[in-house]
Order: structure tokens, then sequence, then C-alpha cells
């Protein structure tokens, strides 16, 4: 990959595999790139997320952002293959460039910690469990300006995350429910999902990076009336568990998946939240939800 692991990214950075062999009749191929970013300062949220594929629909490359409690959206089909469309481009080095009638920004993303690889666990499901899905995480810190609704443009610094996935992939055929965090604290990272299966079966796997490195072997939450996590109780290999109080969300951004036809759809959200450690840790990130709709 060189150029510096495309600027210290890693397999962040990785770039579309066009090279990737497809049989006919074959599974959807998809390659993602999801960016978080928030300036809790200037109350600035944001997500940009990249969902290719080779031989599949929903494709789409979108920026959505909250700016002081206004939400602007920029979502364009995309190519096959691709990664960017003329309103939404990404460079996989930590550039992202959107411009619409409702929506101006240049976003520029830099690493932090090293990424969290959650291949070899075959946490997230993917297809083909002989080839399990490929995907890494990893936080970092973000400049730029956002410009929402003809507003002057609004200078921004803070957090970000960053994933890449690549594989056979397609949510609805058997994603039933799921959750997962990153939240960024001083020193450490955590990562983890919890998926409940078509077959029955639940998988679970996450880790801390950084100040802390430990394997997430399970997790519990609590949520309220609203269906927003509250609490989450991170089992860890070999130590205490991690309690974590939950604050309520800063902003709440919807993420489309896949490419529903009827009445089935995975609704998934992601919120910006902080969370607690009984001791007085606090880190900052956002907690996703996806669950199947089924009924006709």
């Amino acid at each position: 990959m060189s150029a510096d692991d495309v600027a210290g990214w890693g397999p962040l950075a990785e770039p579309y595999h066009s090279d990737k062999e497809i049989p006919p009749g074959s599974p959807p191929w998809r390659e993602n790139v999801f960016l978080a970013f928030f300036d809790r300062e200037r109350d600035v949220y944001g997500t940009s997320h990249f969902t290719g594929a080779s031989n599949a629909g929903g494709r789409r490359a979108r920026l959505s952002v909250v700016v002081g409690g206004t939400a602007a959206e920029i979502v364009e089909p995309m190519a096959a293959g691709e990664f960017g469309t003329p309103g939404v481009q990404l460079d996989l080095s930590g550039q992202v460039r959107a411009k619409s009638d409702d929506l101006v920004a240049e976003l520029s993303f830099v690493p932090r910690l090293p990424p969290v690889d959650y291949s070899a666990s075959n946490t997230l499901p993917g297809l083909d469990d002989t080839e399990p899905l490929r995907h890494y995480q990893g936080s970092g810190t973000f400049t730029g300006t956002v410009a929402v609704h003809g507003a002057a443009p609004v200078e921004v610094a803070g957090g970000c995350l960053r994933d890449r996935t690549w594989g056979w992939r397609e949510e609805n055929r058997h994603w039933l429910e799921y959750y997962a965090c990153f939240l960024c604290f001083e020193d450490f990272d955590l990562t983890l999902m919890k998926f409940r299966l078509a077959d029955g079966s639940t998988r679970a796997h996450g880790a801390t990076v950084g100040g802390r490195a430990e394997r997430v072997t399970g997790s519990r939450v609590a949520r309220n009336g609203w269906g927003s996590v509250t609490r989450f109780d991170v089992e860890l290999d070999g130590r205490p568990p991690i309690e974590l109080a939950v604050a309520p969300p800063e902003a709440r951004i919807w993420l489309p998946l896949g490419e529903p036809d009827g009445a089935q759809a995975l609704t998934a959200y992601d919120e910006f939240v902080e969370a607690r450690t009984p001791d007085g840790l606090t880190g900052f990130g956002i907690v996703e939800q996806g669950i199947l709709r089924q009924l006709a």
C-alpha cells in the first residue's frame, strides 16, 4: 500500500479490491468506508459513509452532519467499484470533501491509536464463513470547515472514528439485531459489537487498545424508553468487567444499509454519547444500533 501506509491509517486506508474475482451467481461483494466525527465545543457531529459493491445495489456516498441541532445531508448513488461521487469525495489518506446547495464541507482526518482488527474473530457476520469479512476500526482527530443551508462556514476540530470493511455481505439476509460502540478515552479506545443472527446464534467481540490492551469477550446493555443505550457491562478476558454509564445522546444520525426490496429493511442509527466509568474515566464516541424490520 506504501505512501507510509497511506498517511498512517494502515488497513483503514485499504484501496478498493477491484481485482477481486467474482464468479457469476456470487453473493454481494461489498466494500465500505465509514467515518464519524465530533466537535463538542462547536456542537458539530457527523458521519460519512461510502457503501460500495462490485455486484450488488445499495451503493451510495453520504455525508450527514448536525450543526447546532440543524441537520444537513448529501446522499448520492455511487458507481460500482468506486468510493465517491461528484457531491461526496473520499481520499483514503484521510480527506472528505462534499458540496451541495445545503451542505459544503472540507474535512481532514489523522490517526490517533492503532486500529482494531475484527477479521479473525468473524464477529461481523458475512455470507461465507470460509472467507470472513475483513473489518478494521480506529480512532483519530479531524479538522476542517462545515457550512449548512447557506450559513457561513464553521471551523471544526475534534475526534473521529473510522472503519474499513470488505467481503461477502448482505445485512438483511441474516442480521436480526445488533449494537456496537466505539468510545475514545484519554489514552485508550474501547470498541465492541454484538449481533443476533437469523440462525439463533449471537456473536460478540471487541477490544481496548492504547493505554490498556484487553480482549472484550461479551457485553450486556440497558436501554431507556426511547431505545437508547444507558449502560454497558463489558466483559474482559481474565480481567474485571468495565461498567459504563451512558449519557443521553448529543446527536443522532440515521445509517442506511443495503438496498431493501419490499418490507424487509435493516434500520440503523448512530448516537453520539459520553460514557463514564464508576471511577471517573470519561470517553466519547458513538453507539450504533440496528434491527431488522420484516412485517409486511
